[in-house]
């Protein structure tokens, strides 16, 4: 799996926020790593939730054929037309739960 920049900054950010103390690179690096697939599930789940089940086999068929990042892109934004809301909510969600989660 390759991390965007803008992805990874985010989840930085939510690590760092979360430990409120500057973490060794290594473990810094393996945080991220591991929330970056928490949050790709959630972000999955959240499409499979907003999607009739034959949109999502359609969805699945771009994903399997290896169709372009912007392909997939337009065919969420056409059938989700509230994405860009749902993503920001899924991923405040993930935070907060995150920042739950550390501080117990």
């Amino acid at each position: 799996m390759i991390m965007d920049i803008q992805f990874h900054e985010l989840l930085q950010k939510i690590v760092r926020e979360a430990h409120h103390t500057e973490l060794p690179t290594a473990l810094e690096e393996k945080m991220i790593m591991d929330l970056s697939i928490q949050l790709e599930q959630r972000l999955e789940d959240s499409i499979a939730n907003a999607l009739t089940p034959e949109q999502n086999m359609a969805y699945q068929q771009l994903l399997e054929a290896e169709h372009t990042q912007t392909q997939v892109l337009e065919f969420l934004h056409t059938h989700i037309p509230n994405i860009k809301k749902r993503f920001e909510e899924t991923i405040a969600q993930f935070r907060q739960d995150y920042l739950t989660t550390v501080q117990r």
